[in-house]
C-alpha cells in the first residue's frame, strides 16, 4: 500500500503498521476498474464471476453465466438489486451493473 501511495494508510494504520484485509482490499478495489465499471479483468480472468464466451467463425457471439456453485441463498426478507457496489455488511455484489458496463465495453470493441 505505501508503495503505491504514502497517503492512503491512515494515521492509525500508520501508527500501527499494520491494516486489516478488509480495508486493503477496499482500498486496491478502488484503484481498479471495479470501482468505476463494476468488473475487473486481470489477463483473461474476470475477477469474482465465471463467464464463459463462445464465437465461431461466422462472428456469432455468446457470453454466459456459469459456475453458480458456491452461491448460497439469502435470508429471509432480503432482496439485492446487484446494480449497488458492495459495501460492508450489504451484501450487494454489483454483479449486474459490472456485466451492464462489461458488454458495453466488448460493443464498443466490436464496433471499432
Amino acid at each position: 500500500m505505501l508503495e503505491v501511495d504514502n497517503e492512503a494508510p491512515t494515521a492509525e494504520e500508520k501508527k500501527q503498521k499494520a491494516v486489516t484485509k478488509p480495508r486493503y482490499m477496499q482500498w486496491r478495489e478502488s484503484l481498479s476498474s471495479t470501482n468505476t465499471l463494476g468488473f475487473r479483468i486481470e489477463g483473461i480472468k474476470v475477477i469474482g464471476s465465471s463467464l464463459l464466451f463462445i464465437h465461431d467463425h461466422t462472428e456469432r457471439a455468446e457470453v454466459w453465466l456459469i459456475d453458480f456453485g458456491k452461491t448460497t441463498p439469502l435470508p429471509e426478507g432480503q432482496n439485492l438489486d446487484h446494480y449497488r457496489p458492495w459495501e460492508e455488511g450489504n451484501r450487494e455484489d454489483g454483479y449486474l451493473w459490472g456485466l451492464d458496463n462489461l458488454l458495453q465495453t466488448l460493443s464498443s470493441l466490436a464496433r471499432e
